[in-house]
């Protein structure tokens, strides 16, 4: 299902230049095994040993060699801080000793004459990096990083949780190191790289080197990664359709704009009774599809419809349209094309997608749901999704559609500079808030906040989204229209939809509109929610 707006200007041209300042999100407490890396720690036994006395002598040399390196950076740092040293013996990074020429001050800090915005960050000088021009680094706030506070907004969301790593490491090219402590700390960077690198693993190491310009990441590894099972599932019953019809008509939301993609004659006629636009190939075009439909997430009837979410957007795309794609499953609050027709509120980028919340080395780095995204019409976005339709050999290799678009989503914004942006959750809420964020739920079902939408993915089967779009109050589908009687034709869609929300309780652990306190739990062990 796509919501479509006409771009009526040309596409913009060029891409993003090649980097030379790299900003590296290096976790703080990576810092010493990064330095250690390049200046004093030997090769690890596992990769290299010394296996004759020529060779222990030749290993001895370059620790030696090592020593030497860092009593010179000893001396570096020294040297730097006292280049720094303000009038009275204060230096910027030790301001309360007034004597100190060195950095021993216990509660050392930045001096009170720094502005608050520039005390989250630090400035250091490492003058032996081989025989390269990098010579400075910095430390970033992460969470700064990825909400824009430094003019790079990587449109990543970030981790909740994340505790005691929170800063990012800097290195500065040549002059492109910020002027004084109080200044922007990336006011001299032309270009910026950005790495992410993995956290929590003291085992991983991060090797800096220069060469040719390169766009990804060269990963080495002593044994393949094992990412974890993804419970979501899509199912394309007419209910959910209808559902979605309902609730627009209950809060007064014009769904004018909507095109329906069906894949049989059923529901294409169901979809008609709607008032919606339907799209149907009779010739057959989208090949030979089940009607039936997924008995589990990446079985072959659901990796089979997979391909129709990339003829959807595709196909209206090479039209000149901008593009909301969104699953069945979806319920609108408000209509969302405005939101991103206002640059002030969504920012300028090309993409635009809902924060899927899985924070694994599949959807890595984006985290990015491909059941509900808007695209800009450009030439970068129109040949994402033409590399998409390329693809569909990967789509039945990974049994999944959000997959295969993240990794081509990840390479495009590093080749061509395609911007990606991933929605706040706040107003932009999937399954993942169901099921694991109470708090938010909480103040949702209490009307302290209002989504622009909601999409109830992580969600095992038809049946139990129902069940749970119910007891939120998201559920505006009369009972007796339930099953396949909208699919059939047996009933009039319209006819079955309710000004109110169809509210009934099945679970007392799972978020509900109402108490449902003498509901079963759904989980074991669960709690009540409210």
């Amino acid at each position: 299902m796509a919501g479509f707006r006409h771009h009526g200007a040309g596409p913009p041209k060029g891409y993003i230049s090649v980097s030379k300042v790299f900003l590296f999100t290096l976790l703080t407490s990576m810092l010493s095994l990064w330095l250690g890396m390049f200046i004093t720690s030997p090769m690890p036994s596992s990769l290299t040993a010394a296996g004759s006395a020529k060779e222990r002598a030749d290993l001895g040399k370059q620790l030696a060699a090592s020593e030497a390196r860092v009593a010179r950076l000893n001396k570096s740092l020294e040297d730097e801080q006292r280049k720094q040293q303000k009038p009275g013996g204060a230096t910027y990074d030790c301001p309360k000793c007034t004597k100190c020429t060195k950095c021993d001050c216990p509660e050392a800090g930045p001096p009170s004459s720094v502005p608050s915005s520039a005390q989250s960050w630090k400035v250091s000088d490492v003058s032996d990096f081989g025989k390269t021009a990098w010579g400075r680094q910095g430390m970033l706030e992460v969470e700064q990083v990825l909400d824009g506070s430094y003019g790079v907004d990587l449109g990543i969301p970030p981790l909740k949780g994340y505790r005691g790593n929170e800063q990012a490491m800097v290195m500065y090219h040549e002059s492109a190191a910020p002027s004084s402590p109080s200044a922007p700390p990336l006011e001299n960077c032309k270009e910026v790289d950005v790495v992410i690198t993995k956290r929590n693993d003291k085992s991983h190491c991060l090797v800096v080197m220069e060469h040719y310009q390169a766009y990804h990441l060269h990963r080495f590894m002593r044994k393949p990664a094992k990412g974890p099972a993804d419970m979501k599932q899509e199912l394309r019953r007419v209910e959910l359709l209808a559902n979605f019809v309902c609730a627009a008509n209950a809060k007064n939301v014009d769904t004018g704009n909507v095109v329906v993609f069906a894949t049989d004659v059923e529901a294409r006629t169901a979809t008609e009774k709607l008032g919606l636009h339907v799209f149907y190939d009779e010739e057959g075009g989208f090949g030979d599809l089940p009607t039936d439909e997924a008995k589990a997430y990446g079985d072959a009837t659901f990796t089979a419809m997979m391909y129709i979410k990339v003829l959807a957007v595709y196909l209206p795309m090479m039209l000149g349209y901008e593009v909301l794609f969104q699953d069945v499953d979806v319920v609108w609050h408000e209509n969302p094309l405005p939101y991103f027709a206002d640059k002030s509120r969504c920012g300028d980028f090309d993409t635009y997608f809902s924060d899927d919340g899985a924070r694994s080395m599949r959807y890595a780095p984006f985290s990015a749901n491909s059941g509900f995204y808007f695209l800009r019409n450009n030439d970068k976005t129109t040949y994402l999704m033409t590399s998409l339709l390329y693809a569909g050999d990967s789509i039945i290799k990974t049994h999944s559609h959000q997959q295969t678009l993240i990794s081509i989503l990840t390479e495009h914004n590093s080749l061509y500079g395609l911007s990606v942006k991933v929605l706040n959750t706040d107003e932009f809420p999937g399954g993942k808030q169901y099921h694991h964020e109470k708090d938010y739920m909480l103040k949702w079902m209490q009307g302290e906040v209002e989504p622009i939408m909601y999409h109830m993915c992580w969600t095992a089967n038809k049946d139990d989204k129902i069940l749970y779009m119910q007891q939120m109050g998201e559920w505006f589908l009369e009972e007796k229209c339930g099953g396949d009687a909208v699919r059939s034709g047996g009933s009039d869609p319209l006819a079955c939809c309710s000004a109110e929300p169809m509210v009934k309780c099945h679970f007392k652990d799972k978020p509900s509109i109402v108490k449902c306190d003498s509901s079963p739990n759904k989980d074991k062990g669960g709690k009540s929610f409210w």
